[in-house]
């Protein structure tokens, strides 16, 4: 029998609300997620499009508003990818970031070692990294609060750290996410100045060994498809299963 890897994939993403949300609502096309606990978590704190609507950018950026009024950030997530375009124009007109989101389950074999050494290290020993990364991708944010919510968030999900260090700071690492029904490889980062050096390849083999020695479920990853990560993980035996699009309004200032 075939495996419907589609359903799978939002199953997991169904999955990870329902452990970390305080509440989970339904409305006429979807979902509503809030995670008050959490609120700087921005796919925690979101509005899921499960499947065309017919509405307008402005109707869903009103709901969005509305059931996310406590959050500084504004997120909607379409699960439909051609509704997703039908979308983007107008929601890009008005300031929002749009993102095609590809899931992709592993298939491959074990990789083999890629002789750098990598190492697991403590969760907070690549802060620093994070805080490159984020200004990278949300100029002018303090990522304090996200931060210090992320953190609290992966040590409920068993997170793993898996680095390569330079002079004995980390240049590299990636995120391991542990469940009972799976893991997923979370977070991959490389210091700006050592790309292209086989550093993202060596902590992304490092996490995909480590998931499938702890634990026999699947093991995602996910990437932006206009991105050039994605090819990389396919080269890996990640392979593309499910595609969708996701918006967000960024915290005003940012």
């Amino acid at each position: 029998m075939s495996i419907d890897w589609e359903e799978r994939a939002r199953a997991w993403t169904r999955q990870e609300r329902e452990l970390a949300c305080d509440e989970l609502k339904p409305w006429e096309y979807g979902t509503i997620a809030r995670s008050y606990r959490y609120p700087d978590i921005y796919d925690l704190n979101v509005v899921v499009l499960e499947r065309p609507c017919g509405r307008t950018a402005a109707e869903l950026v009103a709901l969005c508003d509305r059931e996310l009024s406590d959050c500084s950030h504004r997120k909607l997530d379409v699960e439909d990818v051609d509704e997703g375009r039908r979308l983007r124009p107008e929601l890009e007109a008005l300031g929002w970031r749009a993102m095609i989101l590809v899931w992709m389950a592993f298939e491959g074999h074990m990789p083999e070692d890629p002789g750098l050494a990598v190492e697991e290290l403590p969760y907070d020993s690549v802060n620093a990294l994070r805080r490159e990364w984020h200004e990278e991708d949300f100029p002018g944010d303090d990522p304090t609060s996200f931060h210090s919510q992320q953190a609290e968030l992966d040590q409920r999900r068993g997170a793993r750290v898996l680095a390569v260090r330079d002079d004995g700071l980390p240049v590299a690492y990636s995120v391991l996410q542990v469940r009972a029904s799976g893991a997923e490889v979370a977070e991959v980062c490389v210091t700006r100045s050592r790309r292209g050096g086989g550093l993202g390849t060596a902590v992304t083999a490092a996490a995909i060994r480590a998931g499938l020695q702890a634990s026999s479920g699947d093991l995602w990853i996910v990437a932006d498809e206009e991105d050039r990560a994605w090819p990389l993980y396919e080269r890996l035996g990640f392979r593309r299963v499910w595609r969708m699009m996701q918006f967000l309004r960024l915290p005003a200032g940012t």
